[in-house]
């Protein structure tokens, strides 16, 4: 076989990408696996164009130099930051990015897609720990495509690229084999035992003092909420009714906005980020109530600070969990959790250390699971965890799988107390002539108003 591989790429799907560079640009093309000699022949056909002149230069702006101005557009969305660390890692990088946007066809997007599919993680020890880099998640590749595409569209509509048509506007990331386990994961929960052993932890560490114990509330009211992180930092004392005669909280915030200094709405699609209400009962009751008692006692904000807060619209210290110092929580767990993450024993089931999210996945694993007294429907479970779509909540059926075999022995229990006579004796009652669909006797009697000007006349 011919080693003559120069400019050649053979992609994970077994095809050939030609990709050949002159001028800042890039002329690529891809082959099937089994047309090698084609990708050859069209190779040389290209450097020999260059060589004569043959080839036109396209000038122009590129994506690349268009990204901070891109970013800078974006910036205070939920997600921006997510979205900046993503366009310089997987965007900005790639050879379309760099040439004038002009000369991007569909075709570069599939090259750039196939490449990202090879591409691996870049964890950082000191942000993930030891962790072994892996692919691109599916779903991180389908974000990247959406940043890209927004790209296109936000420079096409600012009128900053002599283009009109979005190239990447058709491009999809289709789920392949291996790409269903990637996300949530079946086994990401705390059975009791796990739930108990944690709890244990906060009583019985020595890696804990006095102030971390009283975190032991916020966790437990996490578990038993299944509310997001942002969620409960945003959380208001006024939004938690513990003395209700049906005890709830309102979970009017998704997050807090630093940009803009205001609270986002929950999490959703546009049009549907609505407040949602939270029943509280079980552990989360007892949490909520014994917190109260000690967030006093927690929250030791200074003279200073509490004057300065006062002042403020949005006040941290009116939060239910603020810190100690009476500041507004971020992005992390509290101090307590991460120390109990590093000494919490590796669940082989999940194979990782806990992180606070897994608090979610638990609720609802142990809602449907019944674990918590009696087994929930996941109809009912969808507005207590925010899902837009209860196909989201399905994800967690995979831990009801006695339901019906459950239902089939209740039933044959009636079954054979009162036989089959007896189990179908109430039936639904018969439709009557009057309701068969043909036209009946209106209830109202009364003349229409043409009938009523006939009458009168």
């Amino acid at each position: 076989m011919n080693d003559d591989m120069e400019n050649l790429t053979v992609l994970p799907s077994g095809n050939v990408r030609v990709r050949v560079k002159y001028a800042g640009q890039v002329a690529s093309k891809t082959f099937a696996a089994d047309a090698l000699d084609d990708a050859r022949r069209w190779r040389d056909t290209v450097k020999l164009e260059i060589a004569e002149g043959n080839i036109e230069v396209v000038a122009g702006v590129s994506m690349k130099q268009l990204g901070p101005r891109f970013l800078a557009s974006r910036a205070g969305h939920r997600d921006w930051r997510t979205d900046e660390s993503r366009w310089y890692t997987h965007v900005a990088t790639a050879d379309w990015a760099q040439r004038a946007t002009a000369s991007v066809t569909p075709a570069d997007g599939l090259d750039w897609l196939d490449e990202l599919k090879a591409k691996e993680t870049s964890y950082d020890p000191k942000k993930h720990g030891k962790r072994a880099p892996k692919v691109l998640a599916w779903d991180t590749r389908r974000k990247c495509l959406n940043l890209a595409r927004c790209a296109f569209t936000w420079a096409i509509t600012k009128g900053l690229v002599p283009v009109t048509v979005n190239p990447f506007a058709d491009l999809t990331v289709e789920r392949e084999d291996g790409d269903e386990d990637e996300g949530y994961q079946e086994g990401w929960y705390l059975d009791l035992d796990n739930q108990r052993d944690l709890f244990a932890l906060y009583d019985m560490s020595t890696a804990l003092d006095v102030v971390d114990r009283m975190e032991k509330w916020i966790v437990q009211f996490a578990l038993w909420t299944g509310m997001r992180m942002r969620e409960a930092w945003c959380l208001h004392i006024t939004d938690v009714h513990v003395d209700d005669p049906k005890p709830h909280v309102i979970v009017r915030f998704g997050s807090w906005d630093a940009v803009k200094e205001r609270y986002r709405p929950p999490k959703g699609r546009k049009g549907e980020r609505k407040p949602r209400r939270i029943d509280l009962w079980g552990g989360g009751l007892e949490a909520a109530k014994r917190w109260l008692e000690v967030r006093a006692e927690y929250v030791k904000a200074s003279p200073a600070t509490i004057a300065k807060y006062s002042a403020m619209k949005h006040n941290p210290l009116d939060l239910m969990f603020p810190t100690e110092r009476g500041h507004r929580r971020d992005t992390k767990p509290p101090r307590s959790f991460r120390k109990l993450a590093t000494i919490f024993p590796v669940i082989p089931r999940i194979g990782r250390p806990i992180w606070w999210h897994l608090l979610r996945h638990s609720c609802a694993s142990s809602m449907v699971s019944g674990w918590w007294g009696i087994r929930w429907h996941l109809e009912d479970v969808q507005p207590v965890m925010g899902h837009n779509d209860v196909r989201t909540t399905q994800r967690y059926a995979h831990l009801a799988p006695s339901t019906q075999a459950e239902t089939a022995a209740r039933a044959h229990v009636a079954y054979l107390g009162r036989g089959h006579a007896g189990v179908t004796a109430q039936r639904p009652a018969a439709r009557s002539p009057q309701n068969d669909g043909r036209a009946r006797q209106d209830s109202n009697l009364r003349p229409t108003a043409p009938e009523a000007v006939a009458l009168s006349s």
